[in-house]
């Protein structure tokens, strides 16, 4: 109801979008202690998924619970308005920025071409360098123009100003939470991604 599922069900009824033939990539902050990004991919709702692991990193195999949160109102079965997504890329963060997909750590070699139109990021960041920062916004725009490739960004859990990645790109969908405690604005990072741009552009639900 929150978000209009509802009555867009009412009004479209059986012609409702549910992800069918969509590809979607998830990437992921590592957890400190066990290294995990990967959604538990036992989970009864993601019964019938494709879940692939494109990073490789997680020595121990354990799932991560925060991944398994995203990926079940992103995809799963009776959890998501898109039940019918079948075929997950999911990626740790760093993996993600450099080799994995983005090449950010490259600047001589482009992102790397992928299928996936839809792409959550549930993970904020900053390199030591505002000159990586800036190539890394300005990778992430491309892509989004260039592959139409829909990205959706989120932001710090407090209410001060946001990490630059991935928020501070122009064409993704930052989303805070409709209790208001989110990060806002943008830090400078050079001309065009100056300061004190409108973040978020839209709020959802925040889930526990």
């Amino acid at each position: 109801d929150d978000i209009g599922y509802t009555r867009l069900l009412t009004e479209l009824g059986t012609n409702t979008p549910n992800g069918s033939g969509v590809l979607v990539s998830q990437t992921e902050a590592e957890n400190i202690t066990s290294l995990a990004y990967m959604p538990n991919v036992g989970d009864a709702q993601f019964t019938g998924k494709v879940i692939i692991d494109n990073s490789l990193t997680n020595p121990t195999g354990l799932p991560s619970g925060h991944a398994t949160t995203v990926g079940k109102l992103l995809y799963g079965n009776s959890s998501s308005i898109a039940p019918s997504i079948d075929t997950v890329n999911v990626y740790e963060a760093n993996g993600w920025l450099g080799a994995d997909y983005l090449q950010a750590t490259n600047r001589r070699v482009k992102p790397n071409i992928l299928s996936d139109r839809v792409a959550n990021h549930s993970w904020i960041g900053n390199a030591t360098d505002d000159a990586i920062d800036l190539d890394t916004a300005k990778r992430v725009d491309w892509v989004v123009e260039n592959d139409e490739f829909i990205k959706a960004v989120g932001l710090k859990n407090n209410a001060s100003t946001n990490s630059p990645l991935l928020s501070a790109a122009f064409n993704v969908i930052a989303v805070g939470v409709t209790d208001g405690v989110h990060g806002r604005s943008t830090v400078s990072l050079g001309a065009p991604y100056v300061s004190g741009r409108t973040r978020p552009e839209l709020v959802a639900p925040f889930v526990n």
